[in-house]
């Protein structure tokens, strides 16, 4: 928990940090699909918060 922890406040830290003209830029993925580097890190925060979601419900049933 640390570690992931510890990550996503680096992760957080740089967001916060990006200018928002920087929010536009185009990044390419292996398949060939573009996305805004707003999506990618609205995805990723949405995704973190999925797994949040997961670890309260598991440590709820403890």
């Amino acid at each position: 928990m640390a570690v992931w922890s510890s990550l996503n406040r680096s992760v957080v830290a740089v967001m916060s940090a990006m200018p928002p003209a920087a929010y536009a830029h185009a990044c390419v993925w292996a398949d060939g699909t573009t996305v805004s580097l707003r999506w990618l890190m609205e995805d990723y925060v949405a995704h973190m918060e999925h797994h949040l979601g997961q670890l309260s419900r598991q440590l709820g049933q403890d």
